[in-house]
């Protein structure tokens, strides 16, 4: 099976295999919190959400998401951004005891990257089958614009420098550089 291996460098020989479900399929989508010292993520393949403690080392806490796994995981504000690979996306507190899900209508299948501007507080969603790029209010969760940028924007990314965000688009071997407000294209890469 699949899992996660972890090792403890100061203890020799410490390796430590977690499995999180019986029909894991896919990578383990993780983020790393220094500062709670905890790792957060999912396995895709499997509806839930597992808040793993480092030292020691247990899972803490297992949620279940709505949506069917999770594709992409950030952490902004003390709050975990999840995304589900079907048209859902969810907030997180950082403790795990507050889940907030919003359903992103008419998106689809195959929800690829979500990423959070912290210089304007904004959730930046790409669909990898699709052909939107969504941009969400990190507080209220609202739907600010979609726009079409054609298929496969399969990764998001934030330049906080220029208020600019970039979305990879592999099919088409270019990155398209928008504006993070309008999200209208700045330029092609």
């Amino acid at each position: 099976g699949r899992g996660l291996l972890l090792f403890d460098p100061r203890v020799p020989d410490s390796d430590v295999f977690l499995s999180f479900s019986k029909k894991e399929r896919g990578p383990i989508r993780i983020l790393y919190d220094g500062e709670r010292k905890q790792i957060v993520g999912g396995m895709q393949g499997t509806p839930l959400v597992f808040f793993l403690n480092l030292d020691p080392l247990f899972i803490k806490k297992e949620i279940r998401i709505s949506g069917d796994q999770v594709s992409d995981v950030e952490l902004s504000g003390g709050n975990y951004f999840l995304l589900s690979e079907k048209q859902y996306f969810h907030r997180i507190s950082g403790d795990g005891l507050k889940v907030d899900s919003v359903n992103i209508k008419n998106a689809g299948a195959k929800l690829y990257s979500l990423k959070v501007n912290p210089a304007n507080g904004k959730i930046y969603i790409g669909h990898w089958l699709g052909s939107d790029l969504f941009k969400y209010d990190a507080a209220t969760l609202r739907l600010e614009k979609s726009k079409n940028i054609g298929f496969f924007g399969s990764e998001v990314e934030v330049n906080e420098a220029d208020n600019t965000t970039l979305i990879g688009q592999p099919m088409s071997s270019r990155i398209l550089v928008v504006d993070a407000d309008t999200l209208e294209t700045k330029r092609v890469i």
